[in-house]
Parts: C-alpha cells; structure tokens; sequence
C-alpha cells in the first residue's frame, strides 16, 4: 500500500462541554496530534535447573495518551496580545516592553485505578483531578524602568490572547512572581524573563465579537472531565476512546500564530477501526 500524507487526519470529536470547546470546529482549528500507545514489560524470569541464558517478560496492559495541538479560530499572531501584572516594570499601570506570553494549566492524573472484572482489562484506566496553573513572560529591559524583584502577595493578572472590541478573550487570576531571570550581554538587548505561580480559580475570558467563541467557555476554567476522543488518521482509519485534558498550554507570542497545545490521557480501552 502506498504511504499517505496526513491531509485527511482530523480530530473529529470529544464529548462533554470543556472538550468540545477545545478542539470543536465552531471553536478551535486542530492541526496536528499525537497518539502514544504503552503497554510495559514485566519480567517473569524464573529459576531453570542448569541457569538462565536470557530474561522472560511478559506485557502488561496498554496505557494510551498524546497531543493535540490547535490554533485559535480564526488564526491570530500574538501581536495583539497584551498582559497586565503589576509584578513586572509598568509605567501608568501597563506592563511595558512585552514581547509574549505562555500560560501553562496542569492537572493531576491518578495512578491506575484499573479494576479486575470477569472479562480481563487491557487497558489501564485514570481518573482526573484539580490542577494549577503558571506563566511566563518575556519582556526587555529598557534604560529608565526598573525591574520588579519577584516575592511578595499575590495580585491581578490579565493574559489577554487578542483585542477583541470591548472585552477581550483572554485568562484573568491572581498571581506572583517566583523568578526574573536578566541576562546582561555586551552588545546585545537584555531580555527579561517572569516566571509567575497562579493561585486560586483561573478564569477564562470570552471574546467580544471575533472570538465570542473560542477555546474556553467564559467563566471558572472547568475542572478536566473526562469524555470520548475520536481521532482519525490520515488513512482514514479512527482511534476512539475516553480521556481528559492532564495538561493545557497557551502560547501568544508576538510573532507567531496563538496556539493551544493539549496533554490528553486516556483511560480504559482504546477502539481502534
């Protein structure tokens, strides 16, 4: 058979609200995945009379997860992007010399909790759990505005995807600075980089026109639920089965396409046709 390009492969679709919104058609523009299957050895190497030449293994049950990686609909650089922190330099209350931002949510995946039953399972099943959340940021360094030291209380923070009229789609919380890196090189721009814990509810921000509808419903970002994932490769054949979001990564820089990369695990079988 002749090899295919992955023109035809698509993520056709995942149950439940939160998933849908992060890879629907209405809402997000996937263009790449990835689907990792694991099923590890275990070895059963036993005493022989007369001595081992070789280990035995013997496979356990398949542990399936991947990517998703999606642009935001219609597809935007980060050019109009914003973020406003006051734990980085600002003059009259606007972060200045911002060159992107990325906001990393992630959530906590059980061990196994896979269960005996009459019909053997083959397949190692999850559970999802609350997750957190952080930010970096890069900016430089003019020659009047002084860093900002990280420490201290928590306080507001707006990542803003794109301008979008009146309200902007974007992620609002509360947060700190944990770190500013300032490398110093003679000849060159000094690029700063914040790195910011997020404490407390993440809150998604939908759009006022443009992107009304887009990765995230407005609202407390949901806890990961899990749903059935139906993943189609270019030849057409489907992988279908149930998982949920363990990792979601924002990245708006200014130069580039705003895009949305997504950890999924799957739990229980995995329906291969």
């Amino acid at each position: 058979m002749a090899i295919v390009t992955a023109a035809t492969g698509l993520v056709t679709s995942w149950a439940g609200t939160p998933n849908t919104a992060l890879v629907g058609s209405s809402n997000s523009s996937p263009a790449e995945f990835t689907l990792n299957l694991n099923a590890p050895e275990a070895d059963v190497t036993a005493f022989v009379s007369g001595g081992v030449n070789s280990r035995s293994y013997l496979s356990t049950l398949i542990d399936w997860s991947g990517t998703i990686k999606c642009q935001m609909k219609p597809a935007t650089i980060g050019s109009a992007g914003n973020i406003t922190f006051a734990g980085m330099p600002q003059v009259t209350g606007a972060n200045i010399n911002v060159g992107g931002w990325t906001l990393d949510l992630s959530a906590y995946t059980s061990p196994p909790v896979t269960a005996m039953a009459a019909s053997a399972p083959t397949y190692q099943a999850f559970i999802p759990g609350i997750y957190d959340w952080k930010a970096s940021v890069k900016a430089w360094l003019d020659g009047t505005t002084p860093i900002v030291a990280p420490g201290g209380g928590a306080v507001s923070i707006a990542l803003k995807v794109a301008e979008d009229g009146a309200t902007d789609p974007g992620f609002t919380g509360n947060g700190f600075a944990t770190q500013v890196g300032v490398p110093v090189k003679v000849g060159e721009v000094t690029e700063l980089s914040y790195a910011i814990r997020g404490t407390g509810d993440l809150t998604a921000v939908a759009g006022a026109s443009t992107w009304a509808n887009w990765w995230f419903a407005a609202g407390a970002i949901a806890l990961p639920a899990a749903g059935s994932l139906v993943l189609q490769a270019a030849t057409g054949r489907t992988y279908t089965g149930s998982a949920f979001w363990k990792s979601l990564k924002i990245t708006c820089m200014l130069d580039e396409p705003v895009t949305l990369e997504i950890g999924f695990q799957g739990s229980g079988t995995l329906t291969i046709a």
